[in-house]
């Protein structure tokens, strides 16, 4: 009986590997230009300063760039 369990455990921890893996390549489904006039819109209700709205919105950049759905069309080279 340990062989059988030994092997669905062993199966059990693939699809559960797999299923990490295929919802960390998920993207969002908004485009970039989308995301971002959210996250900028965000930025803007939610920081009071130039200094940490610029913050926020490289942050909502390095997001979008890496998360939207057409994202690398707006990757600069080395990002």
């Amino acid at each position: 009986m340990s062989i059988v369990r030994t092997a669905l455990t062993g199966v059990v921890t693939g699809l559960v590997l797999l299923s990490v893996v295929a919802s960390a390549q998920a993207r969002e489904k908004q485009t970039y230009v989308q995301g971002m006039a959210q996250c900028t819109a965000w930025c803007d209700a939610h920081n009071a300063t130039a200094k940490s709205r610029r913050s926020c919105y490289s942050r909502c950049d390095r997001y979008w760039v890496h998360n939207a759905s057409d994202g690398e069309l707006y990757q600069v080279d080395g990002m």
